[in-house]
């Protein structure tokens, strides 16, 4: 099987990382094609072959995982076609990264190989990290995997081997350390010493094994018929045999389902279009939607951390569908929704973050009800607003209050009052008897209908003894409550102007999801939707998104960046690096218009960053005409880009264009000449006047109060009271 004492390596990595250009380092010439532009240039799996200091190596270069222009089906033959050319097995992975933050998007990729090729295979496992001259100055690359959390954690797991390279900078590196020749001999030394720790095996699963068979059985065919052919002619036709056969067997279930798929579909439309045309189309769709009505319930659980909201959910649900947490800390950290038949009925409970939970701020779970409206759009059906059997005080007021100032008083024609704890109650007490020894409680179920229920999670279980003390019971009878509300409500649901949008923008997301390729389900297309609509809300109410870091991070600083830049700026930048421009980078574009709209590139120039990755004699423009999706965007910008490097253009005293010095020089220009276009006139939108509008009134207030205060001081205090406001107000902006 192959060739004797060849190595055989696997690289593995996202799009864009460099594994190409690391491949060529290892062999030390060109074998491996690089392409700079947006498409991934392994867009089939390569392998070669080269002698190394005399040991015979095989590099085998993959697709970019999580490659954005490529679906999973489109990277399983490619996988495939990895582990046919890796075959009996790779002795090495290299999982290749880049020399930079170690992202939630990053740990994906890890997962994915892990997916792919089992835990088992960082036991065989090297990182490797590319554009090393992003590490710091004296520091080695042990010292940053140390510092750097998850990312030690990963290394750790691979056996603590980690070596960097830069594909540029250090080819004629003369440092001990920071030289592309020093540290691939260390990564072979490495590779080998994995070898000697594994007696010389390599990795291999079922699928790896099963492949292996195949081409075992193929080299055998054709060594009977193979004439003059040596026997690495033979294994590599009998590889590419095994391939075809692979794609011909898959070939034939697909043709096979869609054929039925389309015969079903085309005789459904057909049905479809005839009756539903009809008088008893328009009856059926009429009957369809109270049907629908009738057999949906979409509830949501209100109420302060640790009062057993997710108990409540799993007592309902008869099963532990919620997970529950028993330390202080409140467990539901985001929105969950589950569904289940109840007695013939759909029940879709809507567990929501603890209102007031200390241990969390503001702005963190103001994201959090945002993930809420989106889960229950466009309304539910019912409200359970839960409180403890227990003394009654300002503190659950205050959540009482703050449920009316996310919802509104109409709140309250949907709300039930649950009470947990039951065994808290008097023996022979019901809960109308303890609502009605509190005057605000009393008041409270007054409002929601007189609609009261208790339930105790940990000992109405089982109670067989009092009817009244079961869960059971109460469950069935809180049940009956919600039917008759929503029949009382005649089938409406909970709504405002807010859910209203948001069921709408989920409708188009939907059809906008439909229209593209692939084949989901309504269930899995409303979820993509959902996840759509939340950005847009979360940002339609805040501001901008930053895809590394999550929305609870970044809210607070998007609020203060409103109000910091109110009425409106002057100009935008669009900060890029000079690298690959993939689909990744056109979101962000994407979001960008979709948060400010297209009046936005009018106040926009688009800057580089990186501007040592351009080619010698390369420039910006040079770069940017190299692809349609840059080439595009800077022409909405009026041509306007330029470039600077933070790192290796400070002190550039040879050329006036690779030095920041001239650049920011000319970048200052251009802002100028756009301002002088746009007649000195900042961007604006809606959210922007609302806000310096607000401003204002506080700056007057301000000026009519005691106390002598600068107008800069005055704008100062005003700003931070605006910013307060629309942080705890931002749920409440009408769209």
């Amino acid at each position: 099987m192959g060739t004797p004492n060849t190595r055989r390596i696997i690289l593995l990595g996202k799009t864009g990382i460099g594994k190409s250009s690391l491949a060529n380092n290892i062999f030390g010439e060109a074998k491996f094609k690089i392409n700079n532009v947006s498409d991934s240039e392994t867009h089939c799996t390569t392998a070669k072959t080269k002698s190394v200091n005399g040991r015979s190596l095989t590099l085998i270069d993959t697709p970019g995982f999580f490659d954005p222009s490529r679906s999973e089906e489109m990277m399983k033959p490619e996988m495939m076609r990895c582990i046919t050319e890796c075959a009996p097995g790779p002795h090495a992975f290299l999982i290749v990264l880049k020399m930079e933050k170690f992202t939630e998007h990053k740990k994906a990729v890890i997962t994915q190989i892990c997916d792919y090729f089992s835990e088992k295979a960082l036991k065989y496992a090297v990182i490797v990290f590319t554009h090393g001259d992003q590490l710091p100055e004296g520091m080695k690359l042990e010292k940053y995997v140390e510092e750097s959390g998850d990312l030690s954690d990963l290394v750790k797991k691979c056996g603590c081997r980690c070596h960097v390279v830069d594909n540029k900078y250090w080819k004629n590196n003369q440092d001990d350390y920071r030289n592309n020749q020093v540290q691939v001999e260390k990564l072979l030394s490495t590779i080998e010493q994995i070898v000697i720790e594994n007696k010389g095996g390599f990795y291999t699963d079922k699928k790896i094994k099963e492949v292996r068979e195949k081409i075992e059985k193929e080299e055998e065919v054709i060594s009977r018929s193979s004439g003059n052919m040596s026997q690495e002619e033979i294994r590599k036709q009998a590889k590419s045999n095994v391939l075809k056969k692979q794609a011909d067997d898959a070939a034939p279930k697909w043709r096979k389902g869609f054929l039925w798929f389309a015969v079903i579909s085309g005789l459904f439309a057909a049905f479809s279009a005839v009756l539903l045309n009809s008088r008893y189309g328009k009856m059926l769709k009429n009957w369809h939607n109270w049907c629908h009505l009738l057999s949906n319930r979409r509830i949501v659980i209100l109420g302060k951390t640790g009062v057993g909201k997710s108990s409540l959910a799993n007592t309902i649900f008869g099963e532990k569908l919620f997970k529950i947490d028993h330390t202080v800390n409140s467990d539901t950290k985001k929105c969950q929704a589950e569904t289940k038949s109840i007695n013939g009925r759909n029940i879709t409970l809507i567990d929501t973050p603890g209102f007031f939970d200390t241990h969390r701020s503001e702005e963190e779970l103001k994201s959090k009800i945002v993930r809420c409206i989106t889960e229950f759009a466009p309304g539910p059906h019912a409200f359970l607003i839960v409180l403890k059997v227990e003394r009654y005080t300002e503190q659950e007021q205050a959540v009482i209050t703050k449920i009316i100032q996310y919802f509104s008083e109409e709140v309250f024609k949907y709300a039930t009052v649950l009470f947990t704890h039951g065994d808290q109650l008097e023996d022979e007490q019901t809960i109308e008897d303890f609502v009605c020894d509190n005057k605000l409680l009393r008041d409270l179920v007054k409002k929601c209908g007189g609609r009261c229920h208790v339930i105790d999670n940990k000992y109405w279980k089982n109670n067989q003894q009092d009817e009244y003390r079961s869960n059971q019971f109460q469950v069935k009878e809180l049940l009956k409550t919600i039917d008759k509300m929503v029949e009382a409500n005649e089938g409406r649901c909970y709504t405002n102007e807010m859910l209203e949008a948001v069921e709408e923008r989920i409708k188009q997301e939907m059809q906008l999801i439909r229209q593209s390729p692939g084949n989901k389900s309504e269930v899995q297309i409303r979820e993509e939707a959902r996840d759509s609509v939340f950005d847009w809300l979360l940002v339609k109410l805040t501001g901008f998104v930053d895809t590394d870091r999550s929305e609870e991070e970044l809210k607070s600083e998007i609020v203060r960046c409103i109000t910091e830049f109110a009425p409106g700026p002057h100009g935008f930048l669009i900060v890029l690096k000079v690298e690959r421009y993939t689909e990744q980078e056109q979101a962000v574009i994407t979001k960008i218009i979709q948060y400010f709209s297209e009046e936005v590139f009018k106040y926009a120039t688009v800057l580089f960053t990186h501007g040592d990755q351009l080619e010698d004699e390369q420039t910006i423009e040079d770069f940017v005409c190299d692809n349609k999706l840059l080439r595009d965007l800077v022409k909405k910008c009026g041509g306007r880009c330029h470039v600077i490097d933070n790192k290796y253009w400070k002190n550039n005293q040879q050329g006036g264009y690779r030095s920041n010095q001239f650049q920011v020089k000319e970048f200052l220009k251009t802002i100028d000449k756009m301002v002088e276009a746009n007649e000195v006139r900042c961007y604006t939108n809606e959210m922007l006047e609302a806000v310096e509008e607000r401003i204002k009134q506080e700056e007057e207030l301000n000026r009519q109060s005691p106390g002598s205060m600068s107008e800069e001081e005055s704008r100062e205090k005003a700003k931070d009271r605006v910013y307060d406001r629309l942080l705890i107000k931002v749920i409440g902006i009408t769209l």
